[in-house]
């Protein structure tokens, strides 16, 4: 869980640059929400039972899903002292559509490599 710590002061100091309100507390909720769902789903919804339910990136989306409703309920308590579920959902919306466009971005970026080395065989 202590890898994500780079990532998550990074993000405080651009939000700090850019001039929007980014509490420290978010620092430490967005890689504990994380921590906690992919603990959960490894629980839940073990990857290595004898028929997998899903395929690696479906797995990956749950846990992607799961993370961002705990992130976006920490931050939304966090930021407003009360749970203001708009904003919750905005948190999440956002969060998985980083995820989409990521796993997108990966999955063309693997290909490509495949080609690549089918190219360099040739």
């Amino acid at each position: 869980m202590f890898y994500l710590l780079p990532a998550s002061y990074l993000m405080l100091v651009l939000s700090a640059q850019a001039g929007i309100d980014f509490k420290p507390w978010f620092v430490i909720v967005s890689p504990v929400a994380c921590y906690i769902g992919v603990e959960l789903v490894a629980r839940f919804l073990p990857e290595r039972t004898p028929p997998r339910r899903f395929p690696k990136w479906q797995y990956f989306g749950i846990i992607a899903f799961l993370s961002s409703v705990l992130n976006s309920l920490g931050i939304a308590l966090v930021s407003k002292q009360e749970l203001e579920l708009l904003v919750a959902i905005g948190y999440v919306i956002g969060d998985m559509a980083g995820f989409f466009v990521c796993l997108l971005i990966v999955m063309y970026a693997f290909r490509f490599a495949r080609l690549l080395a089918k190219a360099s065989d040739a």
